[in-house]
C-alpha cells in the first residue's frame, strides 16, 4: 500500500514538472552519445624515443615499423643519457633502446631483447604504451621471422 501511495505521489510529481522527464531521458541519451562519440581511450602519437647503440639493417627496420605506426611519434636519440633526459623533462613517455649486441642476439637462441623505459606518472598512459609497445615488437618480429622463412618463437617476456 505504501508503494502504491509512493508510486503515485513520484508520478503526479513528473507530471507537474516535466523537466524531470528531460532528466529521466535525455540525459542519459545525450551522455551516452558524448562519451560514446567524444571520449577514447586510445593514445596516438605517443613521443617515444629511440636509442640504437650500434645502428643496422635491423635497427633500421624496427624503427621503420615504428615510423609507420600511428600510435608512435619517435624521436632517435644519440644516447640513453640523452633519452633520459627527455624523459625527465617529459618531452617523451618512453625510451626504447636496442643495445650494441641486438643484431646478433637477434640470430641466436636466445633471442634479442630490447629496453623499454616508461614514464610511469600516469600509470593509464605507462600501461597503454607499454602495450602499444609490445604489439609492434611482436609484429615487428612475426615480420621479421616471416621474411627469414621462419617461425616466430613466443612468448616474448616481458621483464620489469
Amino acid at each position: 500500500m505504501r508503494l502504491r501511495g509512493m508510486m503515485r505521489k513520484e508520478s503526479l510529481q513528473i507530471l507537474r514538472d516535466p523537466s524531470s522527464i528531460a532528466i529521466a531521458f535525455v540525459l542519459p541519451v545525450i551522455l551516452l552519445l558524448l562519451f560514446g562519440y567524444g571520449v577514447s581511450l586510445d593514445a596516438k602519437h605517443i613521443p617515444v624515443a629511440l636509442v640504437f647503440d650500434q645502428p643496422d639493417a635491423e635497427t633500421a627496420a624496427f624503427s621503420a615499423a615504428f615510423h609507420a605506426s600511428e600510435y608512435f611519434s619517435p624521436r632517435p636519440m644519440g644516447s640513453i643519457q640523452e633519452a633520459q633526459q627527455a624523459l625527465a623533462r617529459r618531452q617523451v613517455d618512453a625510451i626504447l633502446w636496442l643495445r650494441q649486441d641486438f643484431a646478433r642476439r637477434l640470430h641466436s637462441r636466445d633471442g634479442a631483447r630490447i629496453g623499454v623505459i616508461l614514464n610511469g606518472v600516469d600509470a593509464n598512459q605507462a600501461r597503454i604504451t607499454a602495450g602499444y609497445v609490445q604489439g609492434a615488437w611482436q609484429t615487428w618480429l612475426a615480420a621479421y621471422a616471416a621474411a627469414q622463412g621462419q617461425e616466430l618463437k613466443l612468448p616474448v617476456r616481458i621483464e620489469q
